[in-house]
């Protein structure tokens, strides 16, 4: 975390804008930014890992959680948690997901223990996926 103070700008030169990067250009015009005014714009594109360690926000695996894994559930509280997907998809889509955006080899191998774990109980704890995909990971080796 950086804090630092700059004295000579004032609250009126400063305004904070919470959107999508992919909506920057209309959220800048919704707010009134005429184009070739902007001097400075700092941008925060990622997360910190204390977000990521935060068990409440259901990313961590080292400490249990609700399994949520969204990144503005507050924002959009319609938006399904990973315990959402993890209990509803068919083990073809949790395959899919898991090569794609994890890049993960044992997809289909971890898709089909999520499958097999919630038809006995449903995944809603970090700590239940964890055990689940470390179970099958240990049997691949």
């Amino acid at each position: 975390m950086c804090v630092f103070s700059i004295s000579w700008v004032s609250s009126k030169q400063i305004r904070a804008i919470l959107g999508q990067f992919s909506e920057a250009e209309a959220l800048l015009i919704k707010a009134g930014v005429q184009p070739g005014t902007l001097d400075g714009v700092l941008l925060d594109l990622g997360c910190s890992s204390m977000q990521l360690d935060a068990p409440e926000r259901g990313f961590s695996l080292r400490k249990d959680g609700p399994l949520d894994m969204r990144m503005d559930g507050d924002r959009y509280p319609d938006m399904p948690t990973a315990a959402d997907v993890v209990n509803a998809l068919d083990q073809q889509a949790l395959a899919s997901i898991l090569r794609t955006y994890g890049e993960e080899k044992h997809a289909k191998k971890i898709a089909s223990a999520i499958v097999q774990a919630r038809s006995i109980y449903p995944i809603t704890r970090t700590q239940q996926l964890a055990s689940v995909v470390a179970g099958t990971l240990i049997n691949s080796e």
